[in-house]
């Protein structure tokens, strides 16, 4: 198994801002409930921000995610 320190999870977020990137050790939101629950919550984590449809001038939040 490998070192949990090694371990990396990366995701999107709609609360953050498009193109902003924020770096974190372990919990997450509950997309990452089920990660928490196999390893613990000493992984690091990196959020990438697509932000809201609202904040981007696009029609729903699928469109941001598919021109991010």
């Amino acid at each position: 198994m490998q070192k949990l320190e090694r371990i990396t999870v990366f995701h999107d977020d709609m609360e953050l801002h498009p193109g902003t990137i924020r770096v974190n050790l372990g919990r997450g939101h509950n997309g990452l409930r089920s990660v928490g629950a196999a390893i613990g919550q000493s992984y690091w984590r990196v959020r990438f921000g697509v932000g809201r449809a609202e904040l981007c001038n696009l029609s729903t939040n699928a469109s941001i995610v598919m021109h991010t």
